[in-house]
């Protein structure tokens, strides 16, 4: 059966699940970076009021998140790595969640972009031995 422009552009917003996801549509925002942490990666007011302005959106992916000090790739990026910055992304999944969508956390690891001077450490690893410190083991 073939469709129409205008069937293809009504599947748009029809719902989807993708394995445990529930999604109100099939629209997906890509991750961008925002730089709107705090100097220590925390994320903001300003984030939560920006991904909830977004929350028509299917599925909302975060900007970058660094998982590790080494991994820190620029100034403003936010990271998971306190118990601070857990809480300032459970108030922008919070915030998101009450608009009504569904939000999705990109983990990044700066590669070769890392510089001491950003990551306030004096080594740089590779995304391989990141993973690894957080996991405990290497795979």
């Amino acid at each position: 059966m073939r469709h129409t422009t205008r069937e293809k552009t009504m599947d748009l917003f029809t719902p989807l699940t993708l394995g445990d996801l529930r999604l109100d549509n099939r629209i997906v925002m890509a991750p961008m970076t925002r730089r709107r942490a705090d100097a220590d990666g925390t994320p903001t007011k300003l984030q939560a009021e920006y991904y909830a302005q977004r929350a028509g959106l299917g599925l909302i992916i975060t900007e970058g998140v660094y998982p590790s000090r080494e991994a820190r790739g620029y100034p403003g990026q936010p990271g998971i790595i306190t118990s601070e910055q857990a809480a300032g992304w459970a108030r922008v999944a919070d915030a998101v969640h009450d608009a009504g969508a569904t939000i999705a956390m990109q983990i990044m690891h700066g590669g070769r972009v890392t510089h001491p001077d950003i990551t306030g450490t004096e080594r740089i690893v590779a995304p391989r031995a990141c993973l690894t410190n957080i996991a405990g083991t290497r795979r």
